[in-house]
């Protein structure tokens, strides 16, 4: 059995992901519960077992380890492992596992009875972090937790968080807007670094250009929806004002109040986009579909965390702008801690342990 191979399974909560690869599992294991605690089943299975358990009938999934080379009797050194860095691989689409033009296998009948409702399709994830236990943060529930984590993430190394917006800013200005989606796609790498108490510098904003294309495909269909949708509905309303006679300055108040109400119903639906972009190395349309699917359920909810979020932000005006430089990567910083919770918490019962 390959261990690259998309087939698998997992619960979250109430709800089924997948397929992915094995190494994926892994790397779910890694971020937040134990082999124990992680439902897994393939296409086909007939019901759930745990990852420790699915391990134990197919060794052949575990790294092999290559044996260690004959020692130098006169060379010693000291070689700085990628085992601090997160590895990004390259692409491995899920087609190249089951062959041209075929879909990994779907569950049985029986599998999705126990699966409880059709899986989410996603990319195989090329986006890996090592095993660093106890170093990282632990997921919790609710708004309030999710800023608090915020708050201890970018305090705790204020220096990277602040250099590296600072960076962002000044190299999106030098690069007229060209560079800014992908060094926020880097903010988000930060984020999510720091959370699994990965070593960060200010430098790591700039590997979000590794995602160059997808982040600026989300950027920009973010962009244009607000601005379309913001357009289609700003224009009724305004002509409607206009017929009953209401003044321009009113139209023009009312017209920016439903362009920020429309922003915020399309920032709730992207939500996860980026995280999920940087994460599991999605491209554009996936992380978007991937978003609304979880966000969907619940909009109302997301659009008052955004609405929280970016006051938040805009708090840091106070003090002639210098605390935006903390309060701006609170915002992906929160956004990361709530996908840790939502994506990422994973038990047998679907409840946090």
């Amino acid at each position: 059995m390959d261990r690259n191979e998309a087939v698998w399974y997992y619960r979250l909560g109430e709800q089924t992901l997948g397929p992915v690869s094995w190494a994926e599992i892994e790397q779910i294991t890694r971020d937040t519960f134990s082999g124990t605690d992680l439902l897994v089943a393939r296409g086909g299975d007939a019901g759930w077992m745990a990852a420790a358990d699915a391990l134990a009938a197919h060794p052949e999934l575990a790294v092999v380890t290559e044996p260690p080379a004959p020692a130098q009797p006169v060379v010693t050194e000291t070689v700085e492992t990628s085992g601090d860095w997160r590895v990004f691989d390259e692409e491995q689409p899920a087609a190249a596992a089951t062959g041209p033009g075929q879909m990994p296998p779907a569950p049985s009948h029986a599998a999705s009875e126990v699966l409880g409702g059709a899986a989410i399709a996603r990319d195989a994830g090329r986006y890996q972090a090592p095993a660093m236990p106890g170093s990282g943060m632990r997921p919790k529930e609710g708004l309030g937790s999710w800023i608090g984590q915020a708050w201890e993430m970018v305090i705790g190394d204020a220096a990277a968080f602040i250099l590296g917006t600072i960076l962002a800013a000044v190299v999106t200005i030098v690069t007229i807007g060209i560079c800014g989606p992908p060094l926020q796609a880097g903010l988000f790498i930060m984020a999510l670094k720091r959370y699994r108490g990965e070593p960060i510098s200010a430098g790591t904003v700039f590997e979000g250009f590794q995602f160059f294309l997808p982040a600026w495909g989300i950027a920009l269909i973010q962009g244009l929806l607000g601005a379309v949708a913001g357009g289609i509905v700003g224009g009724i309303l305004g002509a409607a004002l206009g017929a009953a006679g209401m003044s321009q300055e009113t139209i023009q108040a009312v017209g920016q109040f439903v362009g920020g109400i429309v922003g915020l119903v399309i920032a709730a639906a992207f939500f996860y986009a980026w995280v999920l972009m940087v994460d599991r190395g999605m491209g554009t349309i996936a992380s978007i579909q991937n978003s609304w699917t979880v966000t969907s359920e619940e909009l109302l909810s997301y659009i008052g965390t955004v609405f929280v979020l970016q006051l938040l932000v805009a708090a840091g005006v106070i003090a002639c702008g210098v605390g935006l430089l903390v309060t701006a990567p609170m915002m992906p910083c929160a956004v990361v801690a709530a996908y840790m919770w939502r994506f990422r918490n994973i038990s047998r019962t679907g409840a946090m342990i």
